[in-house]
């Protein structure tokens, strides 16, 4: 068809073959658009206007974890607060109730110490009274004892005279009898 390069470019760029692409360009590019124009209303708007809510949805719920989150840590901050505080007044609380504690405890021991003390004298004195009340006892046992064994003795001590003298009278007689 033809014979050498340049007369095919120059066909090639002849007024009636770009009259030819020049129509080809036009239906392509009014083709383009009419394409573009219906993908943008029917498929690319729809799917944007989807699209669209879909990220306000995820925007809102992420503004609201996002404040959620900050109300979380503000109630957690709140916590930690009352937390340090009843820990604070637990601790004071626990302080005063030792000190009462020990404090009752130092009392108690007093008052058992003195009713101790006071069981321990009047045991003592119990003592000491039961002790005495012995004493005198023994002492007037030991007395009756010896006021019996004394007339026991002068008992005998007469009997023993009366003996002696009837020995002597018998001795008297006896002797009288031999003179």
């Amino acid at each position: 068809m033809y014979s050498t390069p340049i007369q095919a470019a120059v066909q090639l760029f002849s007024p009636e073959n770009l009259a030819g692409y020049a129509a080809t360009a036009v239906v392509a590019v009014l083709g383009f658009l009419v394409t573009w124009f219906l993908l943008k209303t029917i498929l690319y708007k729809p799917l944007r206007k989807i699209m669209d809510t879909r990220m306000e949805h995820v925007q809102d719920v992420t503004a609201d974890c996002e404040s959620k989150s900050a109300e979380l840590d503000q109630m957690r901050t709140a916590l930690e607060e009352q937390e340090q505080k009843l820990a604070g007044v637990y601790e004071e609380k626990f302080r005063q109730r030792l000190v009462e504690t020990q404090s009752e405890r130092d009392r108690i021991l007093a008052v058992a110490r003195a009713e101790a003390d006071a069981l321990v004298a009047k045991a003592e004195k119990t003592a000491r009274k039961i002790q005495e009340d012995q004493q005198r006892l023994i002492e007037g046992k030991a007395q009756t004892v010896s006021l019996e064994l004394l007339g026991l003795l002068l008992q005998n001590q007469s009997a023993a005279h009366a003996q002696e003298d009837s020995v002597k009278q018998l001795l008297g007689q006896i002797l009288a009898a031999k003179e």
